[in-house]
């Protein structure tokens, strides 16, 4: 198993809600464009979600302190 560290080109939304929870939402690429099923997880939860066939992706996150792991097999 093999965790590569990935260029990641990321356009984040934030937008706050009622809730405190911040959706994040961005697009994971590399040099040859989207990666598609990259898991990206809230440091120190189970909560994540995975890019899909454009390499993006959209997670709820409690607060602008917290911290994504992104991480890649292949």
């Amino acid at each position: 198993m093999k965790n590569f560290f990935i260029l990641i080109c990321i356009v984040f939304s934030v937008q706050a809600s009622f809730g405190q929870q911040i959706t994040v939402k961005g697009t994971v690429t590399d040099q040859s464009g989207a990666l598609v099923g990259v898991t990206v997880v809230i440091d120190g939860t189970q909560n994540g979600t995975v890019t899909g066939i454009d390499g993006g992706y959209s997670i709820d996150v409690p607060s602008t302190q917290s911290v994504l792991k992104f991480s890649f097999i292949g």
